[in-house]
């Protein structure tokens, strides 16, 4: 019970409907500051294209680097509060590619562990929607398919998923329209990306893994401080 009141943040959003959600610190942030910090060479313009394409040809069955994106501390699914982030098992073999790679694997990973936090008190969809920018990177939601073991769908209006759901708020309550229904028009799939039964296999492995490394990283940060 101590866990579940740990784990969750329930929303009120409108009379009499309740949101439970989890979540991390760092996400999408954890992409910028790598992206800012160790590929800054990269033209600005391009600079998340090429990341993410540098990701996508990288082996990911080769790739034994793994990314702890825990740069703002340890959120309720984190072995300690106090932790922080990092890349682990590097050597002089390593490639960009694979830096690459282990970020986006590793804020999935990371995220995942929220996933199943939600799905210990609630019902979870096979369908997922994914919105803001980080859904603009294809090999980044096929990352998120397999990790999640889930169907990860894209909205067509994906950038602005905030501000049209903060508009279908306000017109449900003003009564400017009935329900929701209306969203589906707005906001349609555009694509869907589905889990493959090998890859997902090959990331349930990995998962055991990232969380020894993410474990290890709150030991060393006990010896840093």
């Amino acid at each position: 019970v101590d866990f579940k009141k740990k784990i969750y943040t329930w929303a009120h959003c409108v009379p009499n409907t309740y949101l439970p959600s989890s979540g991390i610190f760092s996400a999408c942030s954890s992409l910028e500051w790598v992206i800012n910090n160790l590929f800054k060479e990269l033209p600005k313009g391009e600079r998340y294209n090429i990341f993410n394409k540098m990701a996508e040809e990288c082996d990911y069955k080769a790739n034994e680097v793994y990314f702890c994106p825990v740069m703002s501390g340890g959120s309720y699914v984190d072995v300690s509060p106090d932790m922080k982030g990092g890349f682990m098992n590097i050597d002089l073999a390593t490639t960009k590619d694979q830096i690459a790679r282990a970020t986006l694997e590793g804020i999935a990973l990371e995220l995942n562990l929220s996933l199943k936090a939600l799905s210990s008190i609630t019902t979870l969809a096979n369908q997922i929607l994914f919105v803001g920018g980080g859904a603009e990177s294809s090999v980044w939601l096929d990352i998120f398919a397999n990790v999640f073991n889930k169907e990860i769908t894209k909205g067509k209006n994906s950038r602005n998923a905030a501000t049209i759901g903060a508009a279908a708020l306000a017109f449900v309550g003003l009564n400017i329209w009935k329900d929701y229904s209306m969203l589906k028009k707005v906001s349609g799939n555009v694509n869907t990306h589905l889990p493959n039964n090998e890859t997902v296999e090959f990331y349930k492995e990995k998962m055991k893994k990232f969380i020894k490394v993410c474990e290890a990283h709150a030991q060393i940060y006990k010896y840093c401080k």
